[in-house]
């Protein structure tokens, strides 16, 4: 059995800029202006920075990483690199000499170690394999796995899934963590269901959202396709039926199920990096952006909060939305310590 795991956090009010995750906001197209210019800062410091950007930048242009590391014994690696970290200490090294060591010691192709080393240090993709199950903790990144039974999973950031290496013969079981967009293969002989410690969720073939992170005061569950079941798993009777267009919600407060019909059309922005408002409240564009975009943002003046908004951003990155709708609505804007502050005169 796997170990029990946590979802790696990132603390918005980070003083200490961790230039990994930075490298890695950048080559996903998910960097503000602002980060851009610290990093390019970064870079012009040293010969030594625009190498280590060169080496990630190679690594994401040159390797099929799902490919590579299927070819690697991720286990040995992983134990052998664990095991270098904690003799030497190699998390109090400078960034620049941890990421040269750590492909030195591990001792396979450049090619390899660099993708290995990406995606379980850098990015914070850690992948733990054992006889019986996986185990994968996301990072920064969004990332899509295929589960044995090829359904898939598209999971978002600093979120967890554990699954067997082979499902058995009855049934097909995960434990999760975080949120994730499922696709079921429908296999009626075969049911599907999702452990998240308070919940329960059962299918046969479906696809739908579901947002579990431990530190909201509800899961939910939107059904895209398909029919789900929703379970609490505190009190026995709390169960509900949810089928395409309606959303679950278990309250962790009192362990209560509900259902209804969804109406967050952006409940999938996540995954999709498109955004629609459609005489939307300020308040609730700002709550989705900060839930998309993985920012602290905190509306100064309350009256701007019931201010209605129309609009559609589509692939756009956070500063750009940020900038159309200071545009639109007279909006000052400040950030500081990485949270954003914004104020204006209402409606």
């Amino acid at each position: 059995m796997c170990e029990t795991y946590e979802a790696i956090s990132m603390s918005p009010k980070k003083k200490n800029i961790d230039y990994h995750v930075l490298i890695a906001k950048v080559l996903a197209k998910e960097a503000t202006e602002k980060e851009i210019n610290i990093l390019d800062q970064w870079m012009s410091a040293s010969e030594e920075n625009r190498k280590l950007f060169k080496e990630y930048k190679k690594v994401l242009s040159a390797v099929e990483l799902e490919k590579q590391v299927g070819k690697i014994d991720l286990e040995k690696e992983w134990a052998i690199m664990k095991s270098h970290m904690d003799s030497l200490e190699v998390n109090r090294m400078p960034p620049s000499i941890k990421s040269r060591f750590l492909l030195n010691s591990l001792g396979m192709n450049y090619a390899a170690a660099a993708a290995v080393v990406f995606l379980v240090v850098f990015f914070g993709l850690k992948l733990i394999r054992n006889l019986n199950s996986i185990e994968l903790t996301t990072g920064a990144l969004a990332e899509q796995i295929l589960l044995p039974d090829s359904s898939i999973v598209n999971l978002n950031a600093y979120s967890s899934i554990v699954y067997p290496r082979k499902f058995s013969k009855n049934e097909r079981k995960i434990s999760f963590r975080g949120e994730a967009y499922f696709e079921v293969t429908h296999d009626p002989e075969k049911p599907f269901s999702i452990n998240t410690n308070e919940v329960l969720i059962e299918v046969l073939g479906t696809s739908f959202n579901l947002n579990a992170y431990k530190h909201l005061e509800n899961i939910e569950v939107v059904v895209n396709t398909g029919k789900v079941a929703l379970m609490s798993l505190q009190k026995e009777n709390e169960r509900v039926i949810l089928e395409a267009g309606n959303k679950g919600i278990y309250s962790k407060k009192d362990g209560k199920v509900s259902g209804s019909l969804n109406t967050d059309i952006n409940f999938l922005s996540w995954k999709t990096r498109k955004l629609v408002f459609i005489n939307e409240e300020f308040g609730t564009i700002i709550n989705t952006l900060g839930n998309v975009y993985y920012k602290e943002i905190v509306i100064l003046n309350e009256d701007l909060i019931p201010c209605r908004v129309t609009s559609t951003f589509d692939q756009l990155p956070f500063d750009a939305v940020l900038r159309i709708l200071e545009a639109t609505l007279g909006l000052e804007v400040e950030e500081k310590e990485s949270v954003i502050y914004i104020d204006g005169p209402g409606c």
